[in-house]
């Protein structure tokens, strides 16, 4: 019991072993060719009896045997194993290290670039088929400004899918995400103006996310193109297999989000540099002119009084220098008079050194403003 679309293949490629596609003007092959151009995303191994069924496996099995042999077609028909699995054993069996999906890959590389000079595997041996290449979607991104361009596609297992985008300036970065339960392979070429191409895949995460990134786009490099496929399923294909969906977003832009990420904290961190330098200016600033505070009071000053709220007189002026010393009072010590800013001043200082204080008293002080013993010797202690 093989697959379908395996038994379609060996028997759509006999004319060709029997030499009847010699002349291509009229030949089977000729009509394949069509059919193939007409419908390239079709996939292998979904068989509805169409055109394009005919078209994909007919291109396929001519790369097959032009690489690998008429031998891998034969081997797998008298294989116990069907479909895909037949073909691996067949590949093993004759000595060559790649499988199916190597050569499915290589396949969709050959029928877009056919350029046996890129690499052997990438082209047609058979001279009817040299000149084959499929043209791809193309995208175009405008040529003035950032831009930005997203679309989406639905494609099967083991099915070609070209997409190639031009235009654009600066740094091209793409964005791709494919379903999540498919198991995607995305090959991207890069090519120069010069027709110099670079073929790399894309690493893909477990959401099927993938990101490309080409500076110099337009400039060095003229196009990339991108060759998203799925090749997990090996058996048991009919002729209604499920459609995967994936998107891709390109955008143009003169710097990456990441290169602008860095520039702005850059920007940012030269910002802070500069208020650090500004606030350790001011902070001398400040100390310089607490310490003169403290350079008004006469030297050998004592505080020997008590003072409190309401009271008026020459130590209270000394009294609130010290407090600007201590950052519990602002403004300037320009009065004798004890008001409630004095008062609230004396508070701060005494939850300050409570336990110095406390022990200046002899007791447990509750700095409630009141200036006795405890406080005075504090005050003094700070002005020696």
């Amino acid at each position: 019991s093989e697959d379908v679309w395996l038994n379609e293949a060996r028997a759509d490629y006999s004319p060709t072993l029997l030499g009847y596609d010699q002349d291509f003007q009229g030949s089977n092959l000729q009509q394949r060719v069509k059919q193939f151009i007409t419908s390239p995303n079709d996939s292998l191994t979904e068989w509805q009896n169409q055109k394009a069924d005919y078209g994909v496996v007919y291109l396929w099995t001519q790369y097959l045997v032009d690489h690998y042999g008429i031998a891998i077609l034969s081997d797998s028909l008298k294989s116990k194993k069907v479909g895909i699995e037949s073909i691996n054993e067949a590949l093993k069996k004759n000595g060559f290290s790649e499988d199916f999906s190597q050569t499915f890959t290589d396949w969709t590389m050959a029928v877009f670039l056919n350029d046996c000079k890129i690499n052997q595997k990438y082209c047609y041996l058979r001279e009817h088929l040299k000149n084959i290449r499929i043209t791809p979607y193309i995208y175009f991104l405008p040529l003035a400004g950032e831009s930005n361009l997203s679309t989406g596609y639905f494609i099967k297992e083991w099915s070609g899918n070209w997409q190639k985008i031009v235009g654009g300036k600066g740094v091209l970065t793409l964005d791709f995400d494919g379903e999540d339960d498919a198991n995607f392979k995305v090959l991207y070429i890069v090519c120069d103006f010069q027709e110099k191409c670079e073929l790399q895949f894309l690493n893909l995460d477990q959401e099927q996310k993938g990101k490309i990134i080409l500076r110099e786009f337009n400039s060095k490099y003229y196009s990339l193109i991108i060759i998203p496929s799925i090749q997990s399923k090996i058996s048991g294909f009919t002729n209604q297999e499920k459609s995967y969906l994936f998107s891709w977003k390109a955008s143009t832009a003169e710097k990456t989000e990441e290169e602008k990420e860095a520039e702005l904290k850059k920007q940012l961190l030269a910002q802070i540099e500069v208020l650090q330098k500004q606030i350790e200016k001011l902070s001398r600033q400040i100390e310089e002119l607490l310490a003169k505070q403290l350079a008004e009071i006469p030297a050998g000053f004592e505080f020997k009084k008590n003072l409190s709220f309401g009271v008026s007189q020459p130590d209270v002026i000394y009294l609130k220098k010290v407090l600007i010393n201590q950052n519990c009072l602002l403004g300037r010590a320009n009065t004798q008079s004890f008001d409630s800013q004095t008062l609230e001043g004396v508070k701060c200082f005494c939850q300050k050194y409570k336990e110095d204080i406390s022990n200046f008293a002899g007791s447990n002080v509750s700095c409630s403003g009141f200036v006795g013993k405890g406080i005075r010797a504090k005050l003094n202690q700070l002005l020696q």
